[in-house]
């Protein structure tokens, strides 16, 4: 009767309940997953294939989330395989690489991510990524300017030097080093990327090789046109040589400067780099001194020659940073090797195999799931007073036991009449709960 039906649905929907707060999370996971399956296939896929690039993805991101968190890995992936610079044949390298940079400078997943894929996109190999981001991992420890920095202000730079030459990992240690002797002449990080920005898009403008020949006055062995300097021959001969433009340019300007007394004496003065106030009160002076030249006809606006006064200033420890970089390659894999050592990070894999485990354990069900929602849901539509009932007393119930005590406590509450109203009851103030 309709008692027992109550008791009976009563008791599937409350286990139900316990069930589905179990399998939550490997389900949510598993929605995320399907649409990163959505992403990473072709119109013309089938069926099978789809389910081989889910398995494919799947295998990726637990591999990944060994450095930092599933939920952290799964976001990196989205991120990078939505940006259409990545394939589900090279994601899984670039994934593990974005996860363990992360992992070791504590920083986040997401923006770690968009910086691989503007690496990608600037034409960093997925080979190379590790190189490429141990370069920008090391420059954020060796000054200020850090890695969260380099994400937020690299697609940018990229894109002002990707003519001249720096699409390469030895490129991308000079950026690197760039943005931390920019913060010497810069009061935030943002003035220091945006300083950055201003200088390289000088150099790599039409007008700047106008400018250099109008302003700058050839000497023996440099490159002429119509008798004016000729950077852009200039560039190729330094090039040859292995310096690259914004180099060959901090070159010029020292050699143009040179004889500048008052100048020289600023750019060698040993000043306090603890010490804010006075390397402000440095650069502001060399400052004055160029707009009474003609590197301020060249350089137009105080953005890019304080970019050009950074790295003229401190050229030294610029070169030295680049140095380093080439010395320490493995600097990632060694940080992220030893904080993994440690207990907050082996609590997390601990999460971390027990989502992995209870996922698989969701895909072993997931076929007697799939026939009882689909046939639980038919017989919902088919006795919908019955349902509604049950299912208040359902949530109740499962609040105090799973299946087994709902069973018992149906049980001590008698058959018949008196059941179903101590049901009906349950059922009434379950409805008041919600």
């Amino acid at each position: 009767g309709l008692n027992t039906g109550t008791a009976i649905v009563g008791g599937v929907a409350a286990g139900a309940a316990v069930v589905n707060s179990q399998i939550q999370p490997a389900r949510s996971y598993d929605k995320r997953l399907s649409d990163l399956t959505i992403t990473a296939t072709d119109f013309g896929d089938s069926y099978a294939k789809m389910d081989s690039v889910k398995k494919q993805l799947n295998t990726a991101i637990e591999a990944s989330a060994k450095y930092g968190s599933k939920d952290d890995a799964v976001t990196a992936a989205e991120i990078m395989m939505s940006s259409g610079a990545y394939s589900r044949e090279n994601l899984a390298t670039a994934l593990t690489t974005t996860t363990k940079t992360a992992f070791a400078a504590n920083a986040d997943p997401a923006a770690v991510a968009s910086t691989t894929i503007a690496l990608k996109n600037f034409g960093i190999t997925v080979n190379d990524m590790d190189k490429a981001m141990n370069a920008l991992y090391l420059g954020g420890k060796m000054g200020s300017f850090e890695l969260k920095d380099q994400a937020k202000w690299l697609p940018n730079q990229l894109a002002s030097v990707g003519s001249l030459g720096y699409n390469n990992v030895e490129g991308i240690k000079r950026i690197a080093a760039m943005n931390q002797i920019a913060m010497r002449t810069a009061g935030t990080t943002d003035e220091a990327g945006n300083n950055i920005v201003n200088f390289t898009d000088k150099i790599a403008s039409k007008d700047f090789a106008d400018a250099i020949a109008k302003n700058i006055k050839p000497q023996k062995g440099d490159p002429t046109k119509n008798g004016k300097l000729d950077w852009v021959n200039l560039m190729k001969n330094e090039r040859g040589k292995g310096v690259l433009p914004v180099d060959a340019f901090v070159n010029l300007m020292n050699r143009e400067l040179a004889n500048n007394a008052e100048y020289q004496k600023l750019k060698n003065q040993k000043v306090d780099k603890n010490n804010p106030a006075a390397m402000k009160a440095n650069i502001e002076g060399m400052m004055k001194i160029i707009e009474g030249t003609n590197i301020a006809k060249i350089l137009t606006d105080r953005q890019a020659r304080a970019g050009a006064l950074a790295l003229t200033k401190y050229n030294d420890d610029y070169q030295g940073m680049v140095s380093q970089m080439g010395q320490n390659g493995d600097a990632i894999n060694k940080d992220a090797g030893w904080l993994s050592q440690q207990e907050s990070s082996t609590y997390q894999q601990r999460i971390n195999e027990q989502m992995n485990i209870n996922y698989q354990a969701y895909l072993n069900v997931n076929g007697v799931l799939k026939t009882f929602n689909t046939e639980m849901g038919g017989f919902m539509q088919k006795h919908s007073d019955l349902a509604t009932a049950a299912y208040s007393a359902g949530v109740v119930l499962a609040g105090i036991g799973a299946l087994t005590t709902v069973g018992s406590v149906l049980s001590r509450l008698g058959g018949g009449a008196a059941a179903g109203g101590i049901a009906g009851t349950v059922a009434s103030r379950a409805g008041g709960l919600m």
